[in-house]
């Protein structure tokens, strides 16, 4: 800000009354000009050095003297200390007007941004590639690198952002956003969705290969049969109003959606043995339990039976995303 400041009160102070035509320091400018034309001139024709030729003929001792004097004759005349007083003027009228407390805002509201996304921006560098990576770094450490390097580096970044997803296709909602979703999918350029299940996922790993997602036909069975679960999930509502009705208490009834839901995870996959295995397996590591995790544990991972209620009627963000749903049940999920 002070810098700034100090720019345009040279730029806009300075310039029309120092440099006016006629003035005396544009005099003082032009015979300095002239003399100096006039020592390169002589400093070529005596094939010196020029430094050397100009400490020994005194004309550097002559050039910082003027210096030195224009810089006596600003202190002199008042014009450094109006400057500066020009300078203090400018910080308290934005202090004044809110523009310093609104600028301190934005800063903070911008980290705050930047510390909420982190996860989801770690999880797409991991992704990335080492130029996609590389570029992020040159944009954190900006005020070490160049114009130009910064704006190589900002092109890339955006080209990667905008060209990871299948051409094509493209959530209103993007799944990278999501750090829970990210953890068990990864982008896939050539998927029919843009993503597919991660081999690196505890929860999804083995649907990695259970069928191939660049393949429409195959991912359109699939989506089919993730559709079949999805309106299934309308029952376990209509338990909760008919258990309401009854005058159950909310862990009565977390406990039986919970169990209702596992059930129909696995009802789901009644005509696709190997997905039945597959979830099965994927239930076992992730909680430990084939059916999918209990009542309890969820109770004790939350601490709260609505809590737990809530986890019931939930679903995975990542597998949504690689069958097409991530717009659809976007509001149901848990966004880290």
């Amino acid at each position: 800000m002070k810098k700034i400041a100090l720019i345009l009160v040279v730029c806009i102070v300075l310039s029309p009354v120092c440099l006016a035509e006629g003035s005396s320091a544009q005099r003082f400018l032009s015979n300095l000009s002239d003399t100096w034309d006039s020592f390169l001139d002589m400093a070529d024709d005596a094939g010196q050095s020029v430094s050397q030729w100009a400490d020994e003929s005194g004309v550097t001792g002559w050039v910082e003297g003027a210096v030195n004097g224009v810089a006596a004759w600003a202190d002199e005349s008042g014009l450094t200390g109006w400057a500066q007083g020009a300078l203090d003027d400018i910080s308290a009228w934005a202090d004044d007007i809110g523009f310093t407390e609104w600028a301190q805002q934005v800063s903070a509201e911008a980290q705050a941004l930047i510390e909420e996304n982190r996860p989801a921006v770690e999880a797409w560098l991991a992704q990335a590639g080492e130029d996609v990576q590389q570029a992020w770094n040159t944009l954190l450490n900006a005020q070490d690198h160049s114009e130009e390097e910064v704006q190589q580096a900002l092109e890339t970044v955006m080209e990667s952002r905008s060209g990871e997803i299948a051409e094509g296709f493209a959530y209103e909602h993007d799944p990278r956003e999501n750090p829970e979703a990210m953890k068990d999918i990864v982008v896939n350029p050539d998927a029919v969705y843009g993503f597919s299940p991660s081999p690196d996922s505890t929860r999804l790993r083995e649907f990695v290969d259970a069928l191939d997602w660049t393949d429409p036909e195959q991912v359109a069975a699939a989506r089919s049969q993730r559709q079949a679960y999805h309106d299934s999930i309308s029952e376990l509502y209509r338990m909760i109003e008919d258990m309401l009705t009854r005058g159950e208490d909310v862990e009565t009834i977390a406990r039986a959606v919970s169990q209702r839901r596992n059930e129909l995870r696995l009802e789901s996959y009644a005509n696709d043995p190997d997905g039945l295995a597959a979830i099965k397996k994927s239930n076992l590591e992730t909680y430990g339990d084939e059916m999918g995790p209990t009542a309890d544990s969820l109770y004790e991972k939350y601490g709260s039976w609505q809590t737990v209620l809530e986890k019931a009627l939930g679903t995975n963000a990542g597998m949504d995303a690689c069958l097409g749903f991530y717009d659809e049940y976007y509001d149901y999920y848990d966004i880290g």
